[in-house]
């Protein structure tokens, strides 16, 4: 290549292009006045920032496994199941993970079969897109987050019997029981007292004893707290993310 001439080729701009940042690369890259230092720092930025486009195979979602690791770690970390809240045409899905309970959006290939609200999927199977906010969610999914967020909790009765076999008093006037909808001060003293030292050993139990749907009571409790984050005593992060 001569002294001051362009590259022996022309760059194919295939892909993205950034806007009006690659047409100046481009130009800088092409510009025969400049000097060696300057062209060369020119078409590396070119290189940069005009990446090769490449077709993913129609179908198939595309995210790297490293990529997979790196959303999946803090809030998300272990965790590997979540249910379906709704699953729209294009792929998306709004969903809550089985461990921590929170809200995620992801991917799942456009031609896949289309999952029911509830169903639970293995998060190594689809591209998880990160977190999600309860007000961002679909109307679908809000209308459908109680009664997966209790089936998530009769299926793991030891997360709900956790909390009724040891909640105490948050305060000399209030016991744990009160923040559960419908129980007041004497419903809760019953239920310390039927509970006694041994507790209850499954939720069918606890629901004849105490004559309450103990995981739907949990359940609406725990979707108001993901609605509302900042809501005190948090049950959420003192019972499920613990």
């Amino acid at each position: 290549m001569e002294p001051g001439g362009i590259l022996p080729f022309e760059p194919v701009r295939q892909g993205r292009r950034i806007g009006q940042i690659g047409d100046k690369v481009l130009a800088k890259a092409a510009d025969n006045g400049r000097n060696p230092a300057e062209r060369r720092r020119a078409w590396f930025l070119l290189f940069a920032f005009v990446r090769p486009h490449r077709e993913r195979p129609s179908g198939r979602p595309r995210q790297s496994a490293a990529m997979r690791e790196r959303l999946l770690d803090g809030p998300l970390d272990g965790e590997t199941h979540a249910r379906v809240l709704d699953h729209q045409p294009s792929g998306l899905i709004q969903a809550i993970t089985e461990k921590g309970m929170h809200l995620i959006r992801m991917r799942a290939p456009v031609n896949g079969e289309s999952h029911a609200s509830g169903t639970m999927i293995e998060l190594g199977t689809v591209n998880v897109l990160g977190t999600v906010r309860h007000r961002d969610l679909s109307s679908i999914a809000q209308s459908g987050l109680h009664a997966v967020v209790k089936s998530i909790l009769s299926d793991n009765e030891e997360v709900c019997l956790s909390f009724y076999n040891r909640a105490g008093n948050l305060t000399l006037k209030m016991h744990a029981f009160q923040l559960l909808e419908g129980i007041g001060k004497s419903k809760a003293l019953s239920m310390v007292e039927i509970r006694g030292r041994v507790g209850w050993e499954t939720i069918a139990s606890l629901d004849e004893a105490c004559q309450i749907d103990a995981a739907d009571l949990l359940a609406n409790r725990l979707c108001q707290e993901i609605a509302d984050p900042h809501m005190t005593p948090n049950l959420l992060d003192l019972l499920i993310r613990a």
